[in-house]
């Protein structure tokens, strides 16, 4: 048994008299003894944990906590209670990909075919841009990659075509949609369309935005998608920089054939510089929606010895505010191309000198 004590938040009747079974009086608060089966001991302390969002910790609950690695909801993809900012420009089958993802989780417990999603029963893709008719086609199309056919039904995968909306006024009814359908995950299409007048390249505009986006991802984890800038050399979202700072991990979106894109992921969990490759399975023209079948994941792009330059350049261009030392390491974990720290100094000289 677990006895656990609650106090009375009431300030006002803390302070005041209480009286005792004695006839006296105690200025101490309110208190109740609740005594707890064993077996609820463990979902109990979770709860105080979720309730008491600023309890302060130690040392010794960091080295004990059950907490200080990454809770994957698609293994070495997306984390549990955060948020995940998806950028590419446009058509570069963004959208796409995370509503093959809602599909595929709940129905194979993967992603792309290569991520590891076992415990993903429950997902919900809710698009502000394209019309009912058009994301219909493209779940359709995608079904059929499966083999499922008009009488069959996946229970855990959810969509809504919603149209714009405020982010910050509809936040609630995202919280009643999380509430009735527990989603392990939720996609977001498209940040441009849930702003309401606000200037994603104001910091002051984006400030309550964000914060919204936090609070809705420790409920359920937010892939949100948006747009990057036309400067092919700005591999990031568009709008104000500091946005990239609320999410843990950022995913950008390269086109490289009509099928086919090129990733890279950012992520505070330690997968920085990573980068693979999906490439989109269509029977048809994949210009056509209907004609989607599968996204799949296609490896890790490889790049010739002798591109080292052009991809010393590129990762300058994408992380400017790297060191020298982060530059060898991202370019060796991305290409699996070795430079020296001399070599990357004389190309950011080069680059100054032709800026």
């Amino acid at each position: 048994m677990t006895v656990v004590n609650f106090a009375s938040k009431n300030r006002a009747q803390d302070k005041s008299a209480i009286a005792t079974s004695e006839g006296g009086v105690s200025s101490e608060p309110e208190t109740y003894n609740v005594a707890l089966p064993a077996s609820e001991d463990k979902a109990l302390t979770e709860k105080v944990k979720a309730f008491d969002r600023w309890a302060v910790y130690g040392l010794r609950d960091a080295f004990l906590s059950e907490e200080n690695q990454p809770a994957w909801v698609i293994k070495e993809l997306l984390m549990s209670q955060s948020g995940t900012l998806v950028s590419a420009k446009p058509h570069a089958m963004k959208s796409l990909s995370w509503l093959a993802a809602c599909i595929e989780a709940p129905l194979t417990g993967e992603v792309w075919g290569h991520f590891e999603a076992p415990s993903v029963d429950s997902t919900l893709f809710i698009e502000t841009e394209d019309p009912r008719w058009l994301v219909e086609s493209r779940i359709v199309g995608l079904a059929k990659g499966f083999g499922l056919k008009r009488t069959d039904d996946i229970p855990g995968f959810h969509y809504a075509c919603v149209g714009p909306f405020s982010l910050e006024k509809e936040a609630p009814s995202l919280e009643s949609l999380i509430d009735k359908y527990q989603p392990k995950f939720i996609v977001l299409s498209t940040l441009q369309s849930l702003l309401e007048g606000r200037s994603w390249n104001s910091q002051e505009h984006m400030q309550p935005i964000m914060a919204t986006v936090i609070r809705l991802s420790r409920r359920s984890p937010i892939v949100l998608i948006t747009h990057s800038p036309q400067d092919d050399s700005q591999r990031r979202a568009a709008g104000t920089i500091t946005q990239a700072a609320n999410f843990p991990t950022l995913l950008h979106y390269q086109k490289t054939t009509s099928t086919s894109v090129k990733l890279t992921m950012d992520s505070k969990a330690g997968m920085g510089g990573r980068g693979f490759s999906l490439r989109l399975d269509a029977e048809g023209s994949p210009d056509d929606p209907g004609s989607v079948r599968r996204v799949l994941y296609d490896g890790v792009p490889k790049r010739a010895k002798s591109d080292k330059k052009d991809l010393v350049k590129e990762y300058i261009a994408s992380q400017p505010r790297a060191s020298t030392a982060e530059i060898v390491a991202g370019v060796g974990a991305t290409a699996g191309v070795v430079v020296t720290p001399r070599y990357v100094q004389e190309i950011k000289k080069e680059m100054a000198e032709t800026s």
